[in-house]
């Protein structure tokens, strides 16, 4: 998952990411700290992009995570997803 690339979404098919958040991450998010909740909402916008945005504008980021970098790579998702 780290770091966040525009081919984080090659290599971390949404099949994957669904599995991951429904086992393990959703139980884990509200209380993930030091940064980690904006990297787990940041790969749970593979598979949904709305909420991940939403939770990204207000979650505390990791120091090598810029608040833009998180929300415009989501956002150039929703772009492409929508060609």
């Amino acid at each position: 998952m780290i770091p966040t690339t525009p081919i984080t979404e090659e290599v971390r098919l949404p099949k994957f990411v669904q599995e991951e958040w429904s086992t393990i991450l959703s139980k884990i998010v509200e209380n993930a700290g030091g940064g980690w909740k904006g990297l787990l909402y940041t790969s749970y916008a593979t598979i949904n992009r709305g909420e991940a945005f939403n939770q990204l504008l207000n979650v505390s980021l990791d120091g090598g995570l810029s608040r833009s970098w998180a929300l415009v790579s989501i956002v150039h998702l929703l772009f492409l997803f929508y060609l």
